[in-house]
């Protein structure tokens, strides 16, 4: 699962062909995330059905938060890349070549 939250700012903008503007956030899911499982494990290696279930909920909280954080990323507006050319408006997470080659 931590691959698949360190991979979606970088595939999800591109298979939906949306713009992502960088967010701290997607730290805090990764993060909740791999604390969900190290809860897990511990809860596991003494038993605690408590501390696993605790682990769990933090998983499931991680991979809504990823969904909050996506949405966010995609609707809010970032900064201008201070290095573009005048008029280009492309986010500064946006690498992709623009569709209109005409520029």
């Amino acid at each position: 699962m931590t691959m698949v939250v360190a991979h979606v700012p970088t595939y999800l903008p591109f298979l939906l062909e949306i713009r992502f503007r960088f967010n701290p956030g997607f730290w805090g899911v990764a993060v909740l995330l791999n604390v969900g499982l190290v809860v897990r494990i511990v809860a596991d290696l003494a038993g605690s059905e408590t501390g696993r279930t605790l682990g769990g909920l933090a998983n499931i909280a991680a991979l809504l938060s990823l969904v909050a954080v996506a949405v966010w990323a995609a609707v809010v507006k970032g900064p201008e890349d201070p290095q573009a050319p005048a008029g280009d408006t492309r986010a500064i997470s946006d690498t992709s070549p623009t569709k209109d080659s005409r520029a």
